[in-house]
């Protein structure tokens, strides 16, 4: 619908011009029907304007004058509208021509400014040329500065680099030196884990030799106790005997079984003592291996003890040995970097060693408050370690 209304209103804006006035609309049509008794009079002119042919284009503006002049009462109306179409279009010319006048004036002051902007652009180009002499010469100065400063650069960057390789060399000794510490203190702690589990083998052997001592004791002591026991009733068994043998004799004086009886005892009273002599004997034996077991006691306790301290010793040598050696490393290192530090003072710049005195500050020690640079650098005229009891370098 709104595409149709459209149509509509471009095809009224169109025949507006024609269809404003019901006088012209007339006009219109009388023409119009005079040219189709044209067309059906004339076949080449009817096909002409079917195929809008350039021909029939051509005789149309004729036909409208013929027609005008030959019904002047129909074509009164389309005669108005022709000329006020044509007085439009000489408005529209005079206006044109108005104009053009405007324009040519337009083009003539353009022309002048245009005089004046290409004088004043030679000018500008004079001054654009001594402008530009002026700057090939301040550019060859500047390439003749930048040439001599490139020169000096070269040579700053060449003691940079000299400086940064030094740097370098300072902080691969600071690593292999930490890596010999890391070394050094994991020996050191192997050495005294072993003389630790050295030292506790030795205190379990100890504990197990005095456990075993402590059991033969007492089976030396019920040993004893045994014998004197059975000693004792060996003793009382022997009076015994004794005692009937005594009886046995008095009562049997005078006959044979009184001396067979005698004789009988008298042997049971030997064989009493032969059996005392033998506990005795065992007794003096358990004696002598309680005293072995005691001597051998008190050797594997001075073993025991001799390892552990030999031990203990050893690893408190190797303790010592890689303390001495790490003192001497970190001394010796101190050394070449403070007599490093004195040759790159005298040849370079602070700034180019501040990393690495900062590494070195890092891993041997800060130096006493208030005596830093910014960034925790030490200051110049102070050694890496210095303290109350080590000289200090003079500024």
């Amino acid at each position: 619908m709104v595409d149709i209304l459209a149509e509509w209103e471009e095809a009224w804006e169109l025949a507006m011009p024609y269809v404003h006035s019901i006088h012209l609309q007339e006009s219109l049509e009388a023409f119009i029907h005079a040219v189709l008794a044209v067309a059906n009079h004339c076949p080449e002119f009817k096909e002409a304007c079917l195929t809008s042919d350039v021909e029939a284009l051509l005789i149309l503006p004729q036909l409208v004058a013929a027609f005008c002049a030959n019904h002047e009462a129909e074509a009164a109306e389309l005669r108005a509208s022709l000329d006020e179409s044509r007085a439009a279009r000489a408005d529209e010319e005079a206006r044109a021509r108005l104009a053009a006048a405007e324009a040519e004036e337009r083009m003539r002051a353009l022309s002048a400014s245009a005089s004046a902007a290409c004088a004043a652009r030679a000018d500008a180009e004079r001054r654009e040329a001594a402008a530009v002499d002026e700057l090939r010469s301040a550019q060859a100065a500047a390439a003749e500065a930048a040439r001599q400063r490139g020169a000096s650069e070269g040579a700053e960057q060449g003691e940079r680099t000299r400086g940064r390789a030094a740097c370098d060399a300072l902080r691969e000794e600071i690593s292999l030196l930490e890596r010999a510490e890391r070394r050094l203190g994991a020996e050191l702690a192997e050495a005294r884990g072993a003389a630790a589990a050295a030292a506790a083998a030795a205190e379990r052997a100890a504990a197990a030799e005095a456990e075993r001592v402590r059991r033969h004791e007492e089976a030396r002591a019920a040993a004893e106790r045994a014998a004197e026991l059975s000693a004792l009733a060996l003793a009382g068994a022997l009076e015994e005997k004794r005692d009937a043998a005594a009886a046995a004799a008095a009562a049997a004086a005078g006959g044979a079984s009184a001396a067979q009886a005698a004789a009988k005892a008298e042997a049971a009273a030997a064989a009493a003592a032969s059996d005392l002599e033998v506990e005795r004997a065992a007794r003096l034996c358990a004696e002598e291996e309680a005293r072995a077991l005691r001597d051998e006691l008190n050797a594997s306790r001075l073993t025991a003890a001799e390892a552990a301290e030999a031990a203990a010793a050893a690893a408190s040598e190797a303790a010592a040995a890689a303390g001495a050696e790490a003192a001497a490393s970190v001394d010796s290192l101190g050394r070449e970097l403070r007599g490093a530090e004195s040759e790159s003072y005298a040849r370079h710049p602070l700034e180019y060693f501040e990393p690495c005195i900062a590494d070195l500050v890092r891993c041997y020690g800060v130096p006493p408050e208030g005596d830093t640079r910014p960034g925790g650098v030490p200051r110049r005229g102070h050694s890496l370690k210095s303290g109350p009891d080590r000289p200090t370098k003079s500024k």
